[in-house]
Parts: structure tokens; C-alpha cells; sequence
């Protein structure tokens, strides 16, 4: 399968509205194919063949009744199906059960603690890296961003000697801030409740009311009644760190503080695993 990153939801849309038309005993590649609002171009036959095969064993298992697409607008919409009357978001995997939620770190602007960025701002992480880049000719993007350059000049950068450098500092920095973060949160219960449930609840958006994973690696899917996550992982004393990078609380509820396009380089984000 010739998905990428980039592509992911093309494919995501297009498996979404396969398993729609089974449910609905209609599909139809060529009438999917006019409804996709993404460009399938990539997508094969053999692909959406195989994809229909997924389909068929989530049906088989879980022999949903009605089924309704509502859409691949993640701004206005809390899922990507309702299915039995549920709202519900697919998420098809190799491994894992793939990102929950993925929001910037200008979140923790609503806490009384730094956004990461301005963090780093403020130990000189930018005079640092400009030092480096400047010699190939790079300069840094503006003040408070998440970002310290384009994606691009990112992209160009992770092939250069002075990358594994780059990498090196933020992994210090990072797991400082982390460290912090986590004590701040469990000295301020009322802010950590506040942002388990920002996570879980995916913050203003909101959230489906049920969590559909297909492995299809391993041909294994799980059903999750997403109420029951955000009631299991609310417990605000059980925030502890989890590796260098992430907060984790619950029994398997985990935020990771990480950089989308090139450690210490380009897109800070956080991205909520379950």
C-alpha cells in the first residue's frame, strides 16, 4: 500500500466510506470514487480491494445495522461515522492503536505554566540554532511559533552533520520541560483535571462516542466506548512521567510533548495515544 503521511487521509476517507457502503449494502467503487472529497489518484484498485476486505471483517464482527458518513471535517465534526446511531471514529492501524489527538503545545497557554516553545526561547534554544543553520545559508521562523523553521528548510536540515547536534540539546531541553510539566500538574490537580479532560475530550472540538481500531496487520479491531476512557483516566493523581517525553495517566492513557517534522525543528505538537 502506497500510503504515506502525507496521503493518510485520502486512504483514511476512502476506507471510511467503504465500510459505510457495506453497512448500507451499496458499494460501489465508481460511486465512492465521486463522492471522495480527497484525491484518490494514489489509491489502486488492489488497494480499495483490500481495504473492502478490512471492511468486511470489522462487519463480520461487529454486524453493525445502519451506518451514516458525516464527513472528513475534522474542524466540525467529533467523528468520521455514526454507526448504530453512535458517533464514531475509525482509525485503521499497523500498530498500536494510532493518535488519539494531535493538538499544538500553544494549549498550555491556558495554564499558568510556558508554552514549550517560549520556554525554549527563553534558555536561548533559538541564538543556539540559528548559530548552526546559518552557515547553509537558513535562518529561523519568527518569534513564539511552533515551529523554529518552515517545514522545508526542516527537511533539509535533517540530512545535514549538524542535525544529530540539534537532536542531541532538544533532548535535554525536552525532557526538563516534561519533567516540570508533570510536577506543575501534580501540584495543581485542579489544572491537571482540566487537561486529562481537554485530551480525552480532544478539547473544544469534542469527542465520538465510540473509538473503532482495525490492526490491519494483524487483522485485530477493538471497540472502545470513548465515555468510559475519559471516566477511567480522570483520576488527576495518577499523572506520572512516562519516558522522557510524555504524560501518562490512567491505565493507558499517554500525551506525548514531540516535534511532527524534525526534532527541535519544526511543528511542536502533543499528541494524546491510547
Amino acid at each position: 500500500m502506497s500510503r504515506t503521511k502525507a496521503n493518510n487521509a485520502n486512504y483514511a476517507e476512502y476506507m471510511e466510506r467503504i465500510l459505510n457502503a457495506l453497512v448500507n449494502n451499496t458499494v460501489d467503487f465508481n460511486v465512492i470514487d465521486k463522492e471522495m472529497t480527497t484525491d484518490i489518484s494514489m489509491i489502486t484498485l488492489n488497494e480499495k480491494n483490500e481495504m473492502l476486505s478490512w471492511a468486511k471483517n470489522i462487519q463480520k464482527k461487529y454486524n453493525f445495522k445502519t451506518s451514516q458518513y458525516i464527513g472528513r471535517s475534522t474542524v466540525k465534526e467529533k467523528g468520521d461515522l455514526i454507526l448504530d446511531e453512535k458517533i464514531t471514529e475509525l482509525k485503521c492501524v499497523s500498530q498500536n492503536n494510532g493518535t488519539y489527538y494531535n493538538t499544538s503545545v500553544n494549549y498550555f497557554d491556558k495554564f499558568h505554566i510556558l508554552n514549550p516553545v517560549i520556554a525554549y526561547e527563553k534558555i536561548g534554544y533559538r541564538n543556539f540554532l540559528q548559530k548552526l543553520i546559518a552557515p547553509y545559508g537558513f535562518k529561523t521562523t519568527d518569534y513564539g511559533t511552533m515551529s523554529f523553521v518552515d517545514q522545508t528548510t526542516s527537511s533539509i536540515i535533517q540530512k545535514l552533520p549538524i542535525y544529530k547536534q540539534i537532536k542531541s540539546i532538544d533532548n535535554i531541553i525536552r525532557a526538563i520541560y516534561v519533567d516540570k510539566l508533570v510536577k506543575y500538574f501534580n501540584t495543581h490537580p485542579q489544572e491537571a483535571q482540566t487537561f486529562i479532560n481537554d485530551m480525552m475530550k480532544k478539547d473544544t472540538k469534542g469527542t465520538a462516542e465510540q473509538l473503532l481500531i482495525y490492526n490491519y496487520f494483524n487483522n485485530s479491531m477493538n471497540l472502545i466506548a470513548v465515555p468510559d476512557i475519559i471516566t477511567q483516566n480522570t483520576k488527576i493523581n495518577t499523572i506520572k512521567k512516562s519516558g522522557k517525553y510524555s504524560l501518562r495517566w490512567g491505565s493507558s492513557a499517554k500525551a506525548t510533548i514531540a516535534w511532527q517534522n524534525g526534532t527541535g525543528l519544526n511543528n511542536f505538537t502533543i499528541r494524546v495515544f491510547i
